[in-house]
């Protein structure tokens, strides 16, 4: 049964197969490029910054693993779009 639902499906599967995807295709490449942040984007880090200052001076009650990687978060939020 299970061979006639192959037989019956290959039509409408994509699969390949590892001797199928090409090998001559050059390694990928990363770029990483710098930029500055705009100004929206820098008064809104500033202000994540401000507002979790306990964390950033290391004041920060109990755990201070746990806010610190929900501020860095909220960071890289900033610096990917500032209006999330």
């Amino acid at each position: 049964i299970v061979a006639q639902l192959h037989r019956l499906l290959r039509p409408f599967m994509i699969r390949r197969l590892k001797a199928d995807v090409e090998k001559s295709l050059p390694p990928k490449t990363e770029t990483i490029l710098f930029t500055p942040l705009a100004a929206s984007q820098r008064e809104v880090y500033k202000q994540c910054l401000l507002r979790e200052i306990s964390v950033v001076q290391g004041r920060a009650t109990g755990t201070a693993r746990s806010p610190l990687l929900n501020l860095v978060m909220q960071l890289r939020k900033c610096c990917n779009h500032p209006y999330l």
